[in-house]
C-alpha cells in the first residue's frame, strides 16, 4: 500500500531527528552505528582544528585606530548586499532542483548545469568589466547589473520552458559580474592596504550571511508555498529594493582611464607556472561548483529527505564554505602563505572524503556531510586569498593579467572542469565524494608543480649567474 501525503510529510518532518538518533546509537559500540558516529565527530574536530591553526598562524593586525578615508558604513553594507544577492539567488533554488527537473521534464544533469551556465556567464562578462567600468563608472555598472538580476529572477519565475529558465540564469550570471565593480570601488576609495582589508571584510561578512541564508530560505519558501517560483519572486523583490537603495545612496567613483600595462613581456616559464597554479585553483573552485549542482538531487534521491531538511543541511555546508572564505581573507594571509598553509590540509580533506566515500553507510546524510564539511571549509580559501591580494594591489600580476581578467579565466575554467562531475548525480553520494577527492588532490598537485617549477627556475638562474660571474673569459667591466 502506497503511503499517503500525511505519511510522507511525517517522514520529512522527523528526518533529522531519526538521523541524529541513528548517530547516537553508535555510542554503545554497535557495528552499524559506530563508524558513522565517529566519522561525523572526526570531521567536525578536523574542521575546528584547522580553524584554530589559522588563528594561531595568522599575522597579528595593527591597531585599527580611526578611519581617515574611504566609504561610510552604510555604503559598505550596500556593497555587501549587492554581492550577497548573487550568492542568495544561486543558492536559494538548489534544494528545489529535483522539482524543477520534474516540472520541465529534463534530466537532473541538465538542471544541475544551470549552475555552470550562470557562472560561465559571469566569467565571460568579467572579461569586459574593466572597459565598462572605465567608460561608464562603477556605480552605473552596479545599477545595470542589479537590473539584470531582477530581470533574470523574474524570467526564471515565469519561465514557460526550461530554455527560458536557462535564459534567466544567464541574465543572473551577467549581473554577478558586479563583484568586479564592488572590488574596484573599494580599491579606488582606500589608499591604506590595512583599511582596505578591513572594509573588504565588512563587505564580505554581509555577503556571506546572504550566502549562508540562501539554501534554507529558498527551501523553506518553496515548501511553504508549494512551488519554487515564489523564491525567485522573493529574489526579484529584494533586488528591486536593493537597486533603489543603491540608486539613492551609492557614490559615483571613477576608475583610472587607462589600465595598467606590463613593463615587459613575460617569459614562457612565468606563463607556464601561472597556468599550472590557475589550473589548480580552477579545479579547487570547480569542486565546490560540483556540490552546488548535485547536492539537491543527492539529498532527495538517496536520503529520502524532504525539501526542508535538505535545505537545512545544504545551508550547513554553505556555512562551512563561508567561514573558510572569511578566515582566509580576514586573518590576513598572503597568497603564498594561503597556498602553502591550505595545501596539506586540502590533501587531508581529499583523503578524508575518499575514505568516507569508501566506508560510507549510504542511508545516513550526516555521514555524507561529514565527508564534505572539511573540504568546504578549505576549498575557497586559496582563491579568495589570491583575489583579495590582487584587490589590494590592482597592478598586473607576474603573468601580465589584471585581477578581473585572472578571476574571469579562473571561473570559466572552473565551470568547464566541474561539468565532468555532474555524472556523480547518478552515481550517488560515494561517487560525489570520490569526485571531490580527485579534484582536490589534483588541484594541489598542479599548484605544487607550479611552485616547484618556479623554484627550479630560480635555482637554475642563480647557478647560471654564478657561473657567468666566475667565467675567466668574461671581459672586465668598463670603468
Amino acid at each position: 500500500m502506497d503511503a499517503g501525503p500525511e505519511a510522507w510529510e511525517e517522514i520529512s518532518c522527523n528526518f533529522l531527528q531519526v538521523s541524529l538518533k541513528s548517530e547516537l546509537q553508535g555510542l554503545d559500540g554497535g557495528l552499524d552505528g559506530g563508524p558513522r558516529f565517529w566519522i561525523a565527530v572526526a570531521s567536525q574536530a578536523l574542521t575546528l582544528c584547522c580553524f584554530a591553526l589559522f588563528l594561531l598562524l595568522a599575522p597579528i593586525p595593527g591597531n585599527p585606530g580611526r578611519q581617515k578615508e574611504g566609504l561610510p558604513l552604510h555604503v559598505l553594507v550596500l556593497l555587501g548586499l549587492t554581492t550577497g544577492m548573487d550568492f542568495f539567488c544561486t543558492d536559494q533554488y538548489q534544494p528545489s532542483m529535483p522539482k524543477i527537473s520534474r516540472q520541465f521534464g529534463v534530466d537532473p544533469e541538465a538542471v544541475g548545469s544551470t549552475i555552470q551556465v550562470h557562472l560561465m556567464s559571469c566569467a565571460l562578462t568579467m572579461l569586459c568589466a574593466g572597459h565598462w567600468i572605465r567608460k561608464r563608472g562603477m556605480r552605473q555598472m552596479i545599477l545595470w547589473c542589479q537590473l539584470f538580476l531582477a530581470s533574470g529572477a523574474l524570467g526564471c519565475a515565469f519561465a514557460p520552458s526550461f530554455g527560458w529558465f536557462v535564459v534567466g540564469r544567464v541574465l543572473q550570471g551577467i549581473s554577478a559580474s558586479s563583484s568586479v565593480a564592488v572590488s574596484a570601488m573599494l580599491t579606488a576609495s582606500y589608499s591604506d592596504p590595512e583599511e582596505l582589508r578591513r572594509a573588504s571584510n565588512k563587505v564580505a561578512c554581509v555577503a556571506l550571511l546572504a550566502h549562508i541564508a540562501g539554501p534554507a530560505t529558498g527551501g523553506l519558501i518553496a515548501w511553504a508555498f508549494g512551488n519554487w517560483q515564489v523564491s525567485f519572486l522573493a529574489v526579484f523583490g529584494l533586488t528591486v529594493l536593493n537597486t533603489l537603495a543603491n540608486y539613492l545612496l551609492l557614490p559615483d567613483v571613477r576608475a583610472d582611464e587607462e589600465p595598467p600595462k606590463a613593463d615587459q613581456p613575460q617569459g614562457d616559464g612565468v606563463l607556464r607556472r601561472q597556468l599550472l597554479v590557475l589550473l589548480g585553483l580552477s579545479l579547487l573552485r570547480g569542486s565546490s561548483y560540483v556540490l552546488m549542482s548535485v547536492n539537491g538531487f543527492i539529498f532527495e534521491g538517496y536520503f529520502l529527505g524532504g525539501i526542508r531538511p535538505a535545505a537545512l543541511m545544504m545551508s550547513i555546508l554553505v556555512a562551512s564554505r563561508a567561514f573558510g572564505m572569511l578566515a582566509s581573507t580576514s586573518l590576513g594571509f598572503s597568497p603564498v602563505e594561503a597556498l602553502n598553509l591550505f595545501s596539506p590540509l586540502l590533501l587531508l580533506a581529499a583523503c578524508y572524503a575518499a575514505v568516507v566515500g569508501a566506508l560510507m553507510i549510504s542511508d545516513n546524510p550526516l555521514t555524507y556531510m561529514s565527508g564534505l564539511a572539511l573540504h568546504q571549509f578549505l576549498a575557497h580559501g586559496p582563491t579568495w586569498a589570491v583575489l583579495a591580494e590582487a584587490q589590494k594591489d590592482p597592478e598586473l600580476d607576474d603573468a601580465g593579467l589584471p585581477p578581473h581578467i585572472y578571476a574571469g579565466i579562473m571561473n570559466a575554467s572552473a565551470c568547464m572542469l566541474s561539468l565532468f562531475g555532474l555524472s556523480a548525480i547518478s552515481g550517488g553520494p560515494s561517487a560525489v565524494l570520490y569526485v571531490i577527492a580527485i579534484m582536490s588532490a589534483t588541484s594541489q598537485a598542479c599548484i605544487r608543480a607550479g611552485s616547484l617549477w618556479a623554484a627550479a627556475k630560480r635555482l637554475a638562474q642563480t647557478a647560471f649567474e654564478s657561473t657567468s660571474d666566475s667565467d675567466p673569459k668574461k671581459p672586465p667591466p668598463d670603468d
